[in-house]
């Protein structure tokens, strides 16, 4: 007795004949189904940190840049890109000393943060910190010696004048405004990360 058999699988279309406990069988078929984009792979489109040319090393020396070392969070981390960061999180305010880096979508108080010396919390060698809206921060932060800040768009009250930078007025004693850059300076109308909990789900 011939049968024939239709498997259908995603991206690919084989024909094979085979023999299944002695009973003939005619070809089976793999029809093609067309796969759909994921969210996933959405995000990883619309999030500019893949694209963040910076400079930098990785762990074995070699010169690379933030967005592939993002890359490879993102394949080779269980937490993905969140993996980068000291500190991921929607709402942050820090209240002690911290020796790690930061991304956060509101950052709404907090004086020290910063990996400094050969700590385990630097994005190979250098600090990348990604806070979306500055609501206020102490004038020690971000006292890495080699860093990356990255501010949303709309982050008026984050300036640069000269070498140095200002949050409402108040000047950040570690941080240069040529390692300041806002999101869209990246890649115009994309968010740098969005920081959510599903991200470490």
């Amino acid at each position: 007795m011939k049968k024939q058999l239709k498997v259908i699988m995603a991206g690919t279309t084989v024909f094979w004949g085979a023999s299944i406990f002695n009973d003939p069988v005619q070809a089976i078929v793999l029809e093609k189904v067309p796969t759909t984009q994921t969210s996933s792979e959405k995000e990883h489109e619309d999030f500019s940190i893949y694209q963040d040319k910076i400079e930098s090393k990785d762990v074995d020396g070699n010169l690379t840049t933030v967005g592939e070392i993002a890359e490879d969070q993102n394949k080779h981390n269980a937490l993905g890109v969140a993996g980068m960061f000291n500190i991921f999180s929607k709402e942050t305010n820090i209240s002690a000393d911290t020796n790690g880096n930061v991304a956060t979508k509101t950052y709404h108080s907090g004086n020290e943060f910063g990996a400094r010396g050969k700590s385990h919390n630097l994005t190979a060698t250098k600090d990348v910190n990604y806070i979306e809206k500055i609501e206020d921060i102490g004038a020690n932060a971000f006292r890495a010696q080699d860093q990356t800040v990255v501010v949303g768009k709309d982050s008026d009250n984050v300036q640069k004048q000269g070498n140095q930078v200002f949050v409402n007025g108040k000047r950040l004693d570690h941080l240069h405004a040529k390692d300041l850059r806002k999101e869209d300076e990246i890649h115009l109308g994309h968010k740098y990360i969005r920081v959510t909990a599903k991200h470490l789900l």
